[in-house]
């Protein structure tokens, strides 16, 4: 998974191009480009554009995205907002487009559900990283046209990341050498279980390489197609209220209160029917 972030700038830059360190959201800030993985740790990243860069454009000009045939395998890839373009090694949320009304296919929107669940891993991510190491939330050092001013704020950056997936690190260190009673735990998954793991024909159609030249979007595709044919919802929830067409003995039965027994309540059905 991958995302990008923007690190605060607490001094105005005296540099050349201090005008493009203007963020959208901070008045001076440095882009950062996050790779993590499940377990929080940041497993690569690209820090010192300037604010006013796009995640796109950073994350082009990443290792992973120039040589990526050194980094994933046929089925292997990364999952992101819709800032990034899709890729075969790279798997964003469909975009809402001004021409269709900004309403995605049902299919899409349920794609960017079920996507939205494993992303949600970069933001605790960024959360820790930030909430660990107060100094990225407002970096007090001045950037000027002297490269070192840069790379000093850089090094620091380096040393938070390091720090940062030590102590996750440690953490799991800490709880796996934590003594716990295994007749208290029930809940268990045997390690033989048959259910453990997914049926095979599902990982067979999830591994299904892709070729290197195929087109952008069909790993996206072929994915979105995978969950529309096995995703099963939850729940189906429809607002009671935006549906008129209930009786009052509908509306009774299914909140479980009668509202007839209710003067000012039954007046509010009346109207509804």
């Amino acid at each position: 998974m991958q995302d990008g972030t923007l690190l605060r700038l607490g001094i105005e830059p005296e540099s050349d191009d201090a005008a493009d360190y203007h963020g959208r959201k901070f008045a001076y800030s440095i882009t950062v480009n996050v790779l993590n993985d499940d377990e929080r740790r940041i497993r690569s990243y690209c820090a010192g554009y300037p604010g006013s860069a796009h995640d796109n454009r950073v994350w082009r000009n990443m290792k992973q995205h120039r040589d990526p045939e050194s980094y994933f395998l046929e089925n292997e890839f990364v999952m992101c907002d819709t800032a990034y373009e899709p890729s075969w090694f790279c798997v964003p949320a469909f975009k809402c487009v001004v021409g269709d009304g900004l309403h995605l296919h049902p299919h899409k929107t349920l794609f960017n559900t079920v996507l939205a669940k494993p992303r949600v891993v970069c933001e605790h991510t960024m959360g820790l990283w930030k909430g660990r190491f107060c100094w990225l939330r407002n970096i007090r050092m001045k950037i000027t046209n002297n490269k070192n001013s840069i790379k000093r704020i850089l090094r620091y950056i380096d040393s938070t990341i390091v720090f940062h997936n030590m102590l996750l690190d440690w953490r799991e260190a800490e709880d796996r050498n934590t003594a716990w009673d295994e007749s208290v735990v029930t809940d268990l998954t045997s390690i033989d279980d048959a259910n453990r793991a997914p049926p095979i024909a599902e990982r067979e159609v999830l591994d299904q390489p892709i070729p290197l030249h195929a087109l952008n979007d069909m790993r996206r595709t072929q994915l979105m197609q995978y969950i529309c044919e096995t995703y099963i919802h939850s729940y189906n929830y429809s607002p009671i209220q935006d549906d008129l067409s209930l009786s009052h003995g509908d509306w009774s039965s299914m909140v479980g209160y009668d509202f007839s027994t209710d003067g000012d309540d039954s007046s509010v059905v009346s109207e509804l029917d």
